[in-house]
């Protein structure tokens, strides 16, 4: 018996081994995966701040601010029309917006594509510095209605903006500013849909009726 058990004992050693080798092998490969999406986010920063250098002269306002980051960030950061329009037009004040769009641009870019697109609310929220959502609430969601201002198209795509930050306001502008945006996991970029004045939400609906 003593005899049957060495030789099992022995029989499971390589086993073990396999199993420490594999766990091993993935380990690295998380390792060399993170690494190599450091590389390639410092690259598009590097390549970002190059462009940004060469730029004639400082935005004059906030549609200057968005036609700098377009240009700048093409590969991080992108709008959808609706986007582009009401972000050009919004309340913020041109300096304000240049460091939310800057945040978003690199901060929040880099996390969704180390994360891979899957973020919880507080992770967004500790780096955007700000209350964050990633998605409505359930009375809003079950309005079509409600839900429609929320969809959009990008590169002839259909897309929901429904995740969002609270935006907080500033000594001059309106309270309750909001940016919608969704992540493009084919293209590594964020998307904004949105940036203006609270969009219509159950909630706000019933308020109004009050």
């Amino acid at each position: 018996d003593r005899g049957v058990a060495s030789m099992n004992h022995e029989k499971a050693r390589p086993d073990d081994e396999i199993s420490r080798l594999r766990k091993k092998l993935a380990d690295e490969q998380e390792k060399n995966r993170l690494m190599l999406g450091t590389y390639q986010n410092a690259q598009d920063v590097l390549e970002a701040l190059e462009r940004s250098r060469k730029e004639e002269k400082l935005p004059a306002d906030n549609a200057d601010v968005v036609r700098h980051f377009m240009r700048v960030y093409p590969d991080r950061l992108g709008f959808t029309e609706r986007g582009e329009w009401e972000a050009s037009r919004c309340g913020l004040k041109t300096d304000h917006l240049w460091e939310i769009l800057y945040m978003v641009a690199n901060d929040l870019t880099d996390l969704f594509r180390e994360k891979e697109g899957n973020l919880t609310e507080e992770e967004v929220a500790r780096v955007a510095g700000c209350e964050a959502a990633m998605q409505e609430g359930s009375m809003t969601r079950k309005d079509s209605t409600l839900m429609r201002l929320r969809e959009d198209e990008y590169e002839g795509r259909k897309i929901s903006a429904e995740p969002h930050l609270k935006l907080k306001s500033v000594k001059g502008e309106p309270a309750h500013q909001r940016l919608h945006f969704c992540y493009d996991p084919e293209l590594r970029r964020v998307v904004i849909g949105y940036l203006g004045d609270h969009l219509e939400s159950a909630a706000s609906r019933y308020v109004k009726k009050r």
